[in-house]
This record gives C-alpha cells, sequence and structure tokens, in this order.
C-alpha cells in the first residue's frame, strides 16, 4: 500500500515571488462519486475537479483580461492517486461533518513567457491522497499564440 505523509512545507519553487504561497482550503471529498471504493483512493476526474476549484476561488489561477487580449489554456495534467487502506473510509465516514480533508495548491514553476505550473496535494489528516499538477499557457487572442 502506497501511503505518503503530508510535506511540513511546500514543495514548490518560487514562482511570482520570493515567497509563492501554499494555500489550503477544505476539500470535499464525497464517498459516494469522489471514490473508488475498491482500491480507497480519489478518482483522478474528482482530484482535478478539487484542484480547479481552489484554483479559482483563491485568484491564484490568473484570470484572462479580454480588455489586454490574453487567454489562459490548460496544456497539460497529471494525477497520482495513493490507495489506502480502510482507515480512508472510516476517516471519511468519522468527518463527514468536518473538514477533515484539505487542498493545498502552488505556484510549482513559472515560466519565463508564458506558462505556469501549478502544484496541488489532497491530504486527510496527515495521510497524502493525492497529487496533481495543472500546466497553464497564455496565448494572445489575436494571433492565437503563446506569449
Amino acid at each position: 500500500m502506497a501511503s505518503s505523509k503530508a510535506p511540513a512545507t511546500s514543495p514548490h519553487s518560487t514562482g511570482f515571488s520570493a515567497s509563492a504561497p501554499l494555500l489550503e482550503s477544505p476539500a470535499t471529498v464525497r464517498i459516494s462519486s469522489d471514490l473508488v471504493i475498491g482500491c480507497s483512493s480519489i478518482r483522478h476526474s474528482a482530484a482535478l475537479r478539487i484542484l480547479d476549484h481552489h484554483l479559482h476561488t483563491t485568484g491564484l489561477l490568473p484570470q484572462p483580461s479580454a480588455i489586454a487580449g490574453v487567454d489562459i489554456y490548460c496544456v497539460g495534467q497529471a494525477v497520482t492517486a495513493f490507495p489506502q487502506n480502510s482507515l480512508l473510509l472510516d476517516e471519511l465516514h468519522k468527518s463527514s461533518n468536518s473538514a477533515a480533508a484539505k487542498s493545498h495548491v502552488w505556484v510549482a514553476r513559472a515560466g519565463q513567457g508564458s506558462s505556469i505550473i501549478f502544484g496541488g496535494a489532497i491530504t486527510l489528516n496527515e495521510l497524502v491522497l493525492t497529487t496533481c499538477s495543472r500546466v497553464f499557457v497564455r496565448v494572445d487572442l489575436e494571433s492565437g499564440r503563446p506569449m
């Protein structure tokens, strides 16, 4: 069984500033739809949904600017789900009324030009359930090319 502990500090490199933040918020993990019960891990689509929600609600993902003629596209993604034993289901049942699961996001790398990579993790107490990343590029709307 693969299991991992949550990092004490974020595994991010500096992106936009000298101290790119590790942002944490409650993660809603639904037992009925977000888990693959047979191996007790989070579905990849659920992990990406939680990461996307966190990126948009925190404002960490820069908003496209129609005035500036810029849009943002996701061009890559990855998810690693760590199977847990029945402890995962027990913990989720116990904490169904509280936000025990947490979503963590950070700027993993900001390219010199158009690209930015966000990292994410979903944890439950000290267990890392999934890690994710998404790669975005800024595109000039007029030319359709990366900036």
